[in-house]
């Protein structure tokens, strides 16, 4: 007998709607076993697992049959359990669309790790809820980084609140954005009063050229230092000494100046009654040294009429030791006039060769064991003050004979260019290290090496040197290598210079060109 066409074996029978379902567990399957970053898996409407992504396993550690049965409250610490929080986040889902959040989730070997994730509710037709899906990716680093972050932030705050210096934020007109609370403590102004405010208005007027110059430098990226007084909110002035620094936007645009500087106004009266201490000091001891150099000449012109030779080689002795005491009082009285600005050029035309051969001449008399070798010349007429270049060459000759005392000769070279002469002192001695030459004409700065106390003096001779040449619109400079000698070097227009140039002390002097 035929077989109906509805009795064909039940293994050829398919459900179409069950065999969809089938396969589209599968593919959902295969999709999120595919996220390998992400923790992907399916809750019943009461939390349990359903379903569990490669990607789960991988960043919780359990494995499918571990796992599946499970309520994902499993992932939560006791004390979370304990509060409802895995119930809660499931509750959220519900009333919050597409609701995201951080927290903590327990591996199978009980560490824990950050995740950032989103539960959805999953409703059957609408209606009916069926189940979560739940999404989470690791976010331990950002965390960790997030917080070391705010750390940092947290530390520099303190130290920005707490320090005593005061602490600018600038833009490029000079305007305040941001003011150090040390403002208030130190210069009576509230911060935030500030910030919109021109910083340049507080600056001491004297000083503001100065200020404006070095605010434009660090706006090109020189940092530098600065030392300016401002003007407190009660009206009087503090002296302070900062530092400026451009910050660059992205197209490599400066957009921000900071700036840092620390009060040294009690340092700065303190050096201005230390000169003014030294100024009437040597000025009291230049009269009576002057009188018993006076005597002491006499009583040898005496002893020498009596044939009395040893009585005076005494009195020479002293006459020399009264010399150098002479010149150490006429520097500190440089000094002083060099601070206050009354340093007053006397300035001529003069025959400069001739000056040098003098210096020259002189200083080889008072030496015997060095030769001073003498190159060129100018050959021409000089416009300034014939006195004060010599005292500069005496005291770069003189500097030269003393910081080389193991050898036998320096030398002198003078040349001219179209617009200037130039004297270069080179000695054969100790040297200079680098560190040292950024200071070298600094006010008291002496090279000493191990002998120290082989070379005395204050160190004010290079200092008084690039005053009067700066004041004459020259420049002074140094190269030198430590342990085979130095060559000082220095320019002078030819032509005349402004009388009594006001200029701040040189302390690293950049050399003059030559063609």
């Amino acid at each position: 007998m035929p077989r109906s066409r509805n009795t064909a074996p039940r293994r050829a029978r398919r459900h179409p709607v069950r065999h969809a379902r089938r396969q589209a567990l599968v593919d959902y399957q295969l999709m999120i076993d595919s996220i390998q970053d992400y923790a992907v898996f399916l809750l019943d409407p009461r939390g349990k697992v359903l379903t569990w992504s490669q990607g789960a396993r991988r960043l919780l550690g359990y494995t499918s049959a571990e796992i599946i049965g499970k309520n994902f409250s499993i992932f939560f610490s006791p004390a979370d359990r304990r509060a409802g929080k895995p119930r809660q986040k499931l509750q959220q889902a519900l009333t919050e669309k597409n609701s995201e959040d951080e927290h903590a989730m327990r591996r199978k070997n009980g560490s824990y790790f950050w995740t950032r994730g989103r539960n959805f509710p999953l409703w059957q037709s609408g209606k009916k809820l069926c189940g979560f899906v739940k999404i989470a990716h690791d976010i331990t680093h950002h965390k960790q980084t997030d917080e070391q972050l705010k750390q940092s932030e947290e530390r520099y705050r303190l130290v920005v609140e707490n320090t005593s210096d005061v602490i600018q934020v600038l833009d490029i007109q000079g305007n305040y954005v941001y003011a150090s609370p040390s403002h208030h403590r130190l210069l009576g102004h509230q911060p935030q009063a500030l910030v919109g405010k021109n910083a340049f208005t507080l600056i001491h007027p004297d000083d503001l050229p100065t200020v404006q110059k070095k605010f434009t430098k660090a706006v090109h990226g020189k940092a530098n230092n600065t030392t300016y007084r401002f003007r407190h909110k009660k009206g009087h002035y503090l002296t302070l000494e900062g530092t400026s620094t451009a910050i660059f936007n992205d197209e490599h645009q400066p957009y921000l100046v900071v700036s840092t500087a620390h009060d040294i106004t009690a340092r700065t009266e303190l050096e201005q009654q230390k000169d003014a201490f030294i100024g009437i000091a040597s000025h009291e001891l230049k009269t009576p040294v002057t009188s018993l150099k006076a005597y002491t000449q006499m009583l040898q012109r005496r002893f020498l009429r009596r044939q009395d030779h040893e009585a005076a080689l005494y009195l020479a002795k002293m006459d020399a030791q009264l010399n150098k005491l002479t010149n150490l009082i006429s520097d500190l009285l440089d000094v002083t006039k060099i601070e206050a600005g009354r340093l007053l050029l006397h300035q001529e035309l003069f025959d400069f060769d001739t000056l040098v051969k003098e210096i020259v001449d002189g200083i080889q008399l008072t030496t015997q064991h060095h030769r001073i070798i003498h190159h060129g010349s100018l050959g021409k007429k000089l416009y300034g003050d014939r006195d004060r270049i010599g005292q500069v060459l005496i005291n770069l000759m003189t500097n030269a004979l003393k910081y080389s005392p193991e050898a036998d000769k320096i030398i002198v070279r003078v040349l001219g260019t179209k617009d200037a002469a130039v004297v270069m002192v080179q000695d054969f001695g100790i040297g200079i290290s680098p560190k040292k030459q950024e200071k070298i004409f600094d006010r008291f700065f002496r090279v000493n090496d191990s002998r120290s106390n082989t070379f005395p003096g204050l160190g004010l001779g290079l200092f008084i040197s690039a005053e009067i040449i700066k004041r004459q619109g020259g420049n002074i400079w140094v190269k030198s290598i430590a342990g085979k000698g130095s060559t000082f070097s220095f320019s002078l227009p030819l032509m005349p210079a402004p009388l009594a140039r006001a200029v701040s002390p040189v302390s690293a002097p950049q050399p003059v060109r030559h063609g």
